[in-house]
């Protein structure tokens, strides 16, 4: 079974902070206790594709991140 969490964010929101956040809650595990974003993902790269852009979905298989 497939879970999909949906996250609206705000222009004032970094997108990778969000993407870090729903990990988090996810997984069930502290923000502080997981390995660093950018070994799965850049997330310099994920905050310059989605900021300002509000037609933008990003999709993330959180088990092979985790």
């Amino acid at each position: 079974m497939q879970t999909m969490n949906t996250r609206q964010i705000d222009a004032s929101d970094c997108p990778s902070q969000v993407v870090i956040n729903a990990i988090a809650a996810y997984s069930n595990t502290p923000v502080l206790a997981l390995e660093p974003l950018y070994k799965t993902i850049n997330p310099k790269a994920l905050d310059k594709l989605v900021k300002n852009r509000f037609d933008t979905c990003v999709v993330l298989n959180i088990k092979t991140i985790l």
